[in-house]
């Protein structure tokens, strides 16, 4: 495992000497390093629960792991992988953050790294971070120290932009930014939370009065990122999303482990970090190189789930082949689709 465990390393310092394409957006020209923290449930077979607990349902105790990951999306690459028990939640592991980030780089997660105490430190530590506010968290007058009901308040005034202290034990300084959201992506929002909540919830009407808001926190003033700047720029959180289902819907990262009952933990280990190995080769290398293939010939931008499928579905032409016949087939069927009705990823955030 701990030469797994070194190779893994290895390969995550290769992705310093692939060309980097960095994002050019304008509101984040200050910042050194774009850093992402999100995590993904891997389901494993059910007899390895006794290893890897997972959920609990319909009285199944089924076998899950979680792969915590921290990406810089100014130079696409992994900087950080930890696999833990799917019962070790993420807000335990907000604070890893603080060992990779420092001034001058900005932190974008989302609500399930929430942790008032958390901020505080990246405050101090002078990182920037753009999050969503989690719902019940107490938020307070800068000046006077009273609380305010955010409900009451957007209510009232439709939007909110204001430096508050956030949380009722640490009371991190932080710039609390409130819009309301149409009355059809409200109605949207709700129907999904209802759908996939779990049937122990039981959500407050104004909850679901809450989800007709997107609440955001960040340690930035107005000067240095502007409201829809925030909202655009939080979006960028759904590259991670990208890169997850690239690996479980081409990459089949659930279904490499067999359903053999002798596999041990430290097999059923090993099979994941060599998965991981091959995904962090798999950035490092074949995404640069088609990156900078489409740079050169200005051809249509690339599509990172698009890609991963041709590279599924061709691995043996990928490992046999010459890359210079290769590549022009990889770049056709890599491309975006053409469509008029939505920006991608790349075309939003100037991905060159």
């Amino acid at each position: 495992m701990i030469f797994l465990l070194c190779i893994l390393f290895d390969a995550m310092k290769k992705q310093l000497s692939a060309k980097q394409f960095a994002i050019k957006e304008k509101a984040l020209r200050n910042y050194k390093i774009i850093l992402i923290q999100d995590s993904t449930t891997i389901a494993l077979p059910m007899w390895l629960n006794k290893y890897f607990p997972g959920s609990i349902f319909h009285g199944h105790s089924y076998s899950q792991l979680k792969i915590q990951v921290i990406y810089d999306l100014q130079n696409n690459q992994f900087v950080h992988f930890e696999v833990t028990s799917n019962r070790q939640n993420d807000q335990s592991k907000a604070k890893d953050i603080l060992q990779l980030a420092g001034n001058k780089d900005i932190v974008i997660r989302d609500m399930g790294y929430f942790a008032s105490e958390c901020f505080k430190l990246m405050n101090e530590k002078k990182i920037s971070f753009i999050s969503r506010l989690k719902y019940g968290t107490h938020v307070f007058d800068l000046g006077t120290g009273k609380h305010i009901d955010l409900f009451k308040y957007l209510k009232k005034n439709k939007f909110i932009d204001k430096w508050v202290l956030m949380g009722a034990q640490y009371k991190a300084p932080v710039r609390i930014v409130g819009i309301t959201l149409s009355s059809e992506r409200a109605a949207m929002r709700r129907r999904i939370e209802k759908k996939h909540a779990d049937s122990r919830a039981n959500h407050s009407k104004q909850f679901y009065q809450r989800l007709g808001y997107d609440i955001y926190v960040t340690s930035q003033d107005l000067q240095n990122i502007a409201v829809p700047d925030i909202v655009r720029l939080y979006s960028m959180r759904w590259r991670i999303e990208n890169i997850f289902r690239s690996w479980k819907s081409h990459f089949q990262l659930q279904e490499m482990i067999p359903q053999n009952r002798s596999l041990t933990r430290e097999r059923a280990l090993a099979m994941v970090y060599m998965m991981l190995i091959f995904v962090v080769l798999f950035q490092a290398k074949i995404y640069h190189m088609v990156l900078l293939y489409m740079n050169k010939f200005k051809r249509s931008q690339i599509s990172l789930i698009k890609l991963s499928k041709f590279i599924a579905d061709n691995i043996w032409q990928i490992l046999f082949q010459q890359w210079k016949y290769l590549m022009p087939q990889i770049a056709y069927f890599s491309q975006y689709d053409k469509r008029s009705d939505r920006l991608t990823f790349m075309q939003k955030h100037s991905l060159s």
